[in-house]
């Protein structure tokens, strides 16, 4: 669901660029440049944000933005001088939740929107629509999973969120913490596997000075900086068993231990767990504690992977080049078909992290215009294993430069033909540049006229 936002500016060049840039990010903005008359509309609910040019030197500016400050129901977004601190201050002095300076870089004014309008929605129960936290079709399955979130988000019982990596299982972590009476006490994301093993216990609970070499003073630790809100403690898997134990302990009782400390902490927080591997099988391993995936395992959350759901496919990708032109000032246009059907058909090892990635490649790449088959990566093409060529070496022997210079003639027909002779395709298929191709093609004398 798109953002819709109120600008004001008298200044018709900015107001003209700021409706460019809302419209380009999929953010509705119903742009005034007569100040005096925007005075109501800034009064009421029907928009998310209002962002105010400041333009001190006009005295309906003035008294529109001292108006607006003191009256406006929604969060305001004021946009200041480049350089000009004094204006930014008395900005955030007089009721702004931002101040954003004005220069060429939209992406700043649109991380400022965002912010403000996610921060109210904290706050605000009745703007908490987890549909409109994630970008999918209206037919995906990920709809299943964001309907539940408003009934777990109401609890604080663990929560055991499996997928793959890139899948955004730390995006519905957030959903639920920003849905949840927790919503204003702090996040903590933990990437258990990011942290060396001797290190894992006094990040996690914190230690005293002196409890081992090094501890010249006392750390807090995630469990204690999550203190009233949630700790997402991700790739659950790769805790150590000892620390499985401790772990159990620490959901059972709420209570933690810094290394070295004398007396307990009694703490409030909710635990939102995460693995991208398969936790029963661990198990059966011997890697995971049974009872600690019992614990864990109140509320299980699968979120399916990108090819389970090819209808977001294209959903992402638009959302993406939207995102890309607003961030870099690219001028892509929409996918062509034969572009949406090759990324619905794509594996996606990466899942939405390998199609973030890719459009923003093809996007930065292209610059403009739509993207066309030409412009994927060469991994859309697939690769004919090396066992799969039927290959051996004669008990007679052979002539390995004559067969491997043979072995490459033939490589390089059959993937022109396979690409109707366009020359970019039959090198995105062998994994060449297209440089590189034409040169061994005019050195080889091979040509298939292109269909």
């Amino acid at each position: 669901m798109p953002y819709k936002i109120l600008v004001v500016a008298q200044d018709a060049s900015f107001a003209g660029w700021a409706e460019q840039v809302f419209k380009a990010h999929s953010i509705q903005a119903h742009v005034l440049t007569d100040v005096l008359g925007a005075v109501e509309p800034a009064r009421s609910k029907a928009f998310a944000c209002l962002v105010i040019l400041d333009e001190s030197h006009s005295e309906s500016a003035r008294y529109f933005a001292r108006t607006a400050l003191s009256e406006s129901v929604m969060p305001v977004v004021m946009v200041v001088p480049l350089g000009d601190v004094r204006a930014a201050v008395n900005a955030m002095r007089s009721g702004a939740e931002i101040a954003v300076e004005r220069d060429d870089a939209p992406e700043h004014l649109i991380a400022a929107v965002r912010a403000v309008i996610e921060e109210a929605a904290l706050s605000s129960p009745e703007h908490e629509d987890p549909r409109a936290m994630v970008i999918c079709h209206e037919r995906s399955p990920i709809n299943e999973l964001l309907d539940l979130c408003p009934q777990l988000a109401k609890s604080n019982a663990p929560i055991l969120i499996s997928g793959e990596s890139g899948t955004g299982k730390e995006l519905f972590a957030r959903i639920l913490h920003r849905m949840s009476e927790r919503r204003n006490s702090p996040f903590v994301a933990v990437h258990c596997a990011a942290i060396p093993e001797s290190l894992l216990e006094s990040e996690l609970f914190g230690h005293v000075r002196g409890a081992f070499s090094g501890a010249t003073s006392d750390k807090v630790g995630h469990f204690e900086a999550a203190n009233g809100g949630t700790i997402f403690l991700d790739e659950i898997a790769s805790l150590p068993v000892h620390l499985q134990v401790k772990l159990l302990r620490v959901l059972e009782d709420g209570i933690i231990q810094p290394v070295g400390a004398s007396a307990p902490i009694e703490l409030d927080f909710r635990v939102i767990a995460a693995s991208n591997l398969d936790i029963e099988a661990q198990i059966a391993s011997g890697n995971f504690r049974q009872d600690l995936f019992y614990r864990l395992n109140v509320f299980p959350f699968t979120i399916p992977a990108l090819r389970h759901r090819p209808m977001d496919i294209p959903v992402l990708a638009e959302f993406f080049i939207a995102e890309q032109n607003v961030v870099h000032g690219t001028q892509v246009e929409m996918l062509s078909a034969d572009v949406r059907r090759l990324l619905k058909e794509h594996d996606w090892p990466g899942n939405v992290r390998e199609l973030h990635n890719v459009i923003q490649r093809m996007c930065i790449l292209k610059q403009s215009g739509q993207i066309e088959e030409d412009d994927l990566p060469p991994s859309f093409f697939g690769r004919v294993p090396f066992e799969n060529f039927g290959l051996d070496v004669p008990s007679e022997g052979m002539d390995m430069t004559a067969t491997l210079d043979m072995l490459e003639d033939r490589l390089l027909t059959m993937a022109l033909v396979k690409a109707s002779g366009n020359k970019a395709r039959a090198a995105r298929l062998l994994g060449l540049n297209r440089t590189t191709l034409v040169e061994k093609l005019k050195r080889k004398r091979i040509d298939v006229d292109e269909e």
